[in-house]
């Protein structure tokens, strides 16, 4: 019975997530029917003419369609308090496991501090960003087009490698094939010499032979079988083991190097496919940071989202700007900072969200516990947690214009600053639980000092 009444329960669940999807695919298919009863209404005066609408053409007529249009908005399927509430809001948070269509109940009993637009702006607004980038999308056969010749570029060098490899190792094979016929064949002929010599040294001496071809080959085997030098005249070293005792050794060099570059190898090779995943992070929706206009010091103007201006000058107080969304605990993320412009000191890192707001954004150095993990612009780095890396001239110093990149890696505890287009870099170990929202931020010293959040390059493809 009770496990009967679970599933019962999950379906109903499924349900009414599955009643929420199809609720905002509802308004979608409403608005694209009015889009195309408006444009077929649309007539020659002289003749009925079909209307190709493009993709630019249709989604502009769409943004204006949700702008004039009454919504018929479904009502939320949770119950209780909900019931006869209207799902007309949509919650955006990157970091909310509901993030969709919600009600007001909704958005003050789970949804109060998350981002949350209203679903007609929200849908104006994903339009309006669809119509921006048209154009980066009409080409889409060119872009497979171009995909299709870099996998073939790709395939062709793997290729070229792959038969210069087993060339390589042909040739190896065959010179190690040779090096072996020639130990055996002068192991061989030294066994033959030890037990041949005594007998062609006695030969000669009784004057047996009469063939002076013979007698010539003879002396011949006997003079490549000595070493001679002036210093010790004739040595003979007549020792088959040798030969196998100095193979041996070269093979076990051989055999070591062979272990070593086939390590290297496979270390390239997962470099290549680790620069494959960051090719394929890079190319997904990237996340877009802002500044919040809520959590940050009363004295810094937020402008577009991604300027800050600091007003007046602070001593430890006023000094924060926090940017949103909440960083990743999961997996690798970076963001930028430009310095627009610098007075004095600026700072760059993370913070933990909820022990700043305690601490009304002020910034308390002197000793750990903080707040914040930062790089300033005069080379100090700031711990929350590492008394000797709080307040300590450890890193680089920055100035007007400069780029500075940041990568948050909880999974390793690591937070790296790096210069942009420079070797200057810089990595604070972190120490927090990760039930603490980190969030990306700024530390702003005196008036006039502006940083600007850059989204529009290519973090991955800098080393860190």
């Amino acid at each position: 019975m009770h496990i009967n009444k679970q599933t019962k329960q999950e379906n109903k669940k499924d349900t009414k997530n599955n009643k929420k999807k199809k609720g905002f695919q509802f308004y979608l298919l409403i608005i694209i029917r009015q889009v195309f009863r408006y444009s077929s209404s649309i007539k020659s005066n002289k003749k009925q003419v079909t209307i190709q609408i493009s993709k630019s053409y249709f989604i502009g007529l769409m943004e204006e369609i949700i702008k004039q249009s009454k919504l018929r908005y479904l009502e939320c399927p949770k119950g209780h308090l909900h019931d006869g509430e209207q799902l007309n809001f949509i919650c955006v948070d990157p970091v909310c496991k509901d993030s969709g269509l919600i009600c007001s109940i909704c958005r003050i009993e789970i949804h109060q501090k998350h981002k949350v637009m209203p679903l007609k702006l929200f849908l104006c607004e994903v339009a309006s960003k669809m119509k921006s980038r048209q154009q980066l999308n009409s080409n889409i056969d060119e872009l497979l087009s171009q995909l299709d010749s870099l996998n073939q570029s790709i395939l062709y060098n793997l290729k070229e490698v792959v038969e210069s490899l087993a060339l390589t190792i042909k040739n190896f094979e065959t010179e190690c094939a040779n090096t072996i016929k020639r130990i055996r064949e002068k192991i061989i002929s030294q066994a033959f010499m030890n037990e041949h010599m005594p007998k062609v040294i006695d030969s000669i001496v009784n004057s047996e032979y009469t063939d002076v071809e013979a007698l010539k080959s003879e002396c011949k085997k006997l003079v490549d079988s000595i070493n001679y030098s002036e210093k010790k005249g004739i040595e003979i070293d007549i020792r088959p083991e040798k030969s196998i005792e100095s193979f041996s050794i070269t093979e076990q060099d051989i055999i070591k190097n062979i272990q070593k570059a086939s390590k290297q190898f496979i270390e390239s090779i997962k470099k290549l496919e680790k620069s494959f995943e960051k090719t394929i992070s890079a190319s997904d929706v990237s996340v877009q940071f802002q500044f919040s206009q809520t959590f940050k010091s009363s004295t810094i103007t937020v402008t577009d989202s991604k300027t800050a201006i600091q007003g007046s000058n602070q001593n430890y107080e006023n000094r924060f700007a926090l940017l949103e969304p909440e960083l990743s605990m999961e997996h690798p993320t970076r963001f930028a900072f430009q310095v627009k412009h610098i007075a004095n000191w600026i700072g760059f890192g993370v913070c933990l969200k909820n022990v700043l707001e305690k601490k009304a954004y002020k910034f308390e150095y002197n000793n750990i516990g903080h707040g914040a993990y930062l790089i300033s612009s005069n080379g100090y780095s700031w711990s929350h947690s590492s008394k000797e890396d709080n307040m300590a001239n450890k890193s680089f110093v920055f100035s007007n214009d400069d780029i500075i990149i940041c990568e948050f890696d909880y999974t390793k505890k690591l937070l790296t600053f790096k210069k942009q287009k420079t070797h200057n870099k810089f990595t604070l170990t972190l120490d927090f639980p990760d039930t603490e929202k980190v969030v990306p931020c700024i530390n702003l010293c005196n008036k006039g000092e502006k940083v600007e959040i850059v989204n529009n390059i290519d973090l991955s493809s800098e080393e860190l």
